[in-house]
């Protein structure tokens, strides 16, 4: 808990540049990159949605002979739905900010590349077209993640 807590309370561009240093400027350092922007979130909020199962239920499926992982699947996954999927959301909006922000600090390509040389060349209405597209992209992501929480607690109803 301790690493999960200085990961969501640490800046995250602070680390970009250990995670270059240590891995280059690949894909692979990137990708990285935007799991330490979007993980400490998603990990945080699925944590307090498993907490959240009822302590009763717990003990019920024991008190039948529930194997842990029956009780895992059957009580606990189906009560944690509701905040993995928040995590999921709020971690698909963090990993937008991820992408843009490793693409504008260190590596130019992409959507920091397309930033970077509308702002220098002072084409403002670029510069929004871009950012507009990103803002419709993260929108998406968090509508389809919002469909898929609906989805699931749609059948966590029905059983």
């Amino acid at each position: 808990m301790p690493y999960l807590h200085l990961l969501l309370a640490l800046p995250t561009t602070a680390l970009i540049p250990l995670v270059f240093i240590v891995a280059g400027l690949g894909l692979a350092s990137r990708a990285l990159v935007v799991c330490l922007f979007s993980l400490p979130v998603v990990v945080e909020c699925a944590r307090d949605g498993a907490g959240r199962a009822d302590p009763r239920l717990i003990e019920m499926a024991a008190a039948f002979g529930a194997t842990p992982w029956q009780t895992w699947r059957k009580v606990v996954l189906p009560a944690s739905v509701p905040g993995v999927m928040t995590g999921a959301r709020l971690g698909l909006a963090r990993a937008v900010d991820g992408m843009v922000v490793v693409e504008l600090l260190l590596v130019a390509v992409g959507v920091g590349r397309l930033l970077l040389d509308f702002q220098g060349r002072f084409e403002a209405a670029q510069v929004y077209a871009v950012v507009v597209v990103v803002m419709i992209e993260a929108v998406l992501l968090a509508h389809a993640a919002r469909l898929i929480e609906r989805r699931l607690a749609r059948a966590r109803e029905r059983a």
